[in-house]
């Protein structure tokens, strides 16, 4: 049984792709464009290594009606993860209606192949300013949209939730807030920040042979990066639990940070003779560094010096963003898991 994914040439669905090839999952990968299979290759291949591509179908929009048929990949589910994410006013005014486009696009399909699942991945911009749990049926309309993005998940949220009837495994599955707001506010392009930073990741870890190899990655507006493997992972353990039997909606705001010891393991796993050091690259962060202390062991050595080279820029120091942001990262440890386990915290400098 195959999984159809859309959107597989973005952060989230590459690393999506990345980790179902990893496990040994077929997929149909859904996009557009005569280079689509070059450049989802280039995206996935850059989260890491794969040993075949055997198990991929690559399948044009175009396509879908004329040179496939439903038995050539016996879908299990859709997952959903292809949509416009520019944030620009000047530039995106059509953004509304070209996601529910996409949308539409993989309802369509489903219908076609019959699927009766479809996972839809949101970004849930409205997450962000909510306190508290938020009620697993749907996100409450904001009084305003800050973007067209914004609204334009809002409204595929609402026509996801009126398929009830129709799709009774429908999930809506809400990735962090954190994932691509802050960033691209401060920065310009989260995918290419997480890229940059994962391509040195493994540069360094290919090129030495050394135990104590050791990678300094800063907090504050880079934080996201780390919610994306979080929610990549969550997915995948739910998926793996139920496989298109239970309903299930995750929601993760500006409040519950993500789970930080996943992405730890997940690197350990990825590059074993990698060493983590996680720097704070302001005083926000330096003064949080002993609420950290019950919580943390060996995963992290935290530096009190200035920003990694990896990144090359720094986050300001004034930034009214990079204290809420450590702030919910220890919300997160406190309270993602009910009981964080036994760790301290080793400081070096």
């Amino acid at each position: 049984m195959s999984i159809v994914l859309t959107g597989s040439t973005g952060t989230v669905g590459s690393y999506l792709a990345y980790r179902l090839l990893r496990q040994g999952r077929p997929l149909v990968l859904v996009g557009r464009g005569s280079d689509f299979q070059a450049r989802a290759k280039a995206r996935i291949e850059s989260w890491g290594p794969l040993l075949t591509w055997r198990q991929v179908r690559f399948l044009d929009w175009a396509e879908v009606q004329s040179s496939f048929e439903k038995q050539d990949f016996s879908p299990s589910h859709l997952v959903h993860s292809a949509a416009d994410t520019n944030l620009s006013l000047k530039t995106a005014k059509n953004q509304v209606q070209t996601n529910l486009d996409l949308l539409d696009r993989a309802l369509h399909l489903c219908r076609l192949w019959e699927i009766p699942r479809i996972d839809f991945l949101s970004s849930a911009y409205a997450c962000g300013s909510h306190r508290g749990p938020i009620p697993e049926s749907r996100l409450p309309r904001p009084e305003f949209f800050r973007n067209p993005y914004e609204e334009s998940k809002w409204e595929c949220e609402e026509r996801i939730f009126g398929l009830d009837s129709e799709f009774p495994r429908t999930r809506v599955i809400h990735r962090p807030s954190l994932i691509l707001p802050p960033i691209l506010h401060i920065k310009g392009n989260a995918p290419r920040a997480f890229g940059r930073l994962f391509e040195k990741l493994r540069f360094l870890s290919h090129r030495t042979r050394s135990g104590d190899l050791s990678v300094s990655i800063p907090l504050g507006g880079r934080i996201g990066f780390v919610s994306l493997i979080a929610f990549i992972d969550d997915f995948l353990s739910v998926m793996d639990q139920d496989m298109g039997l239970a309903t299930h909606v995750f929601h993760y705001t500006s409040s519950e940070s993500p789970s930080i010891s996943t992405w730890t393991d997940w690197i350990r796993e990825s590059i074993p003779d990698l060493r983590v050091q996680i720097r704070p690259t302001c005083p926000a962060g330096k003064r949080i560094l002993g609420e950290l202390e019950p919580y943390l062991r060996n995963d992290f050595v935290f530096e009190q010096s200035k920003l990694s080279r990896l990144t090359g820029k720094n986050v300001s120091s004034s930034s009214p963003l990079t204290e809420k942001y450590f702030r919910a990262l220890i919300h997160g440890l406190l309270s993602s898991t009910g009981s964080v386990q036994n760790r301290a915290v080793e400081v070096e400098g």
